[in-house]
């Protein structure tokens, strides 16, 4: 089962449920790359290469075009938490989610923000919120989290500050409550993996397949698939 994809240069990059990383280039040709450690999510990054979480140590690592680690970006399993999805911007920066073990509010994950000099700072935080996948669409950073029934939005400054969260848009539960207001709505939709398109088309990878959502965050559809690739109790 495809994991996890990024999209730098020419190439696409895509991990396999071993954690396995291959690339695809655009005329075609498929190799698998010779790995030194095992990664998870993964960014493209400006320059060419890539972003990615090495869950074995809860570093944020960078590779190169053929697969060899770089540099440590940032080393965040003790302090700030397990990383679980990244998104790089234009500018060089670095958003991700760490979560932290424990129990109450330490548990929850937040937003950090990694800029080009190497700076990591917070940018969001919510004891209510267990952040899980972001996507970074036109001057707009897209959130979502454990549990919870929307994808959020948030304002992006030029210096990585976050500002003016709203709810963009209702995920699809398959429960018979969707836009219905006033219910309880208890089914999660274990959304996690997002991408935005050249139009601004946001992409959620849910339970229920893949969530497409117009500018304005409408639900335009569901893209199914004959069975899930992993199994839900």
């Amino acid at each position: 089962t495809i994991a996890r994809l990024a999209h730098a240069g020419d190439m696409l990059y895509y991990t396999y449920g071993d954690s396995s990383l291959h690339m695809r280039t655009d005329d075609g040709e498929t190799r698998q790359l010779t790995l030194e450690t095992t990664v998870g999510a993964l960014a493209a990054l400006p320059a060419g290469g890539l972003a990615a979480i090495e869950p074995a140590s809860g570093r944020i690592i960078e590779l190169d075009p053929a697969g060899r680690v770089t540099a440590t970006l940032v080393d965040s399993s003790a302090e700030l938490g397990m990383p679980q999805d990244l998104v790089a911007d234009a500018a060089g920066g670095l958003y991700f989610t760490a979560w932290r073990s424990g129990t109450g509010e330490s548990q929850r994950g937040a937003v950090h923000y990694r800029d080009a000099t190497g700076q990591v700072r917070a940018v969001f935080a919510d004891s209510t919120l267990q952040v899980r996948g972001l996507a970074l669409g036109d001057g707009v950073l897209f959130a979502n989290a454990t549990a919870d029934t929307a994808v959020w939005a948030m304002e992006v400054a030029t210096d990585g500050s976050l500002s003016g969260r709203r709810a963009f848009a209702e995920l699809f539960r398959a429960d018979g409550r969707y836009r219905a207001a006033g219910l309880a709505k208890t089914v999660d939709s274990q959304a996690e993996e997002m991408a935005v398109d050249a139009r601004g088309r946001l992409y959620v990878g849910t339970r229920f397949g893949v969530q497409v959502f117009d500018t304005a965050g409408a639900l335009l559809g569901i893209v199914n698939f004959p069975e899930l690739p992993i199994s839900f109790t």
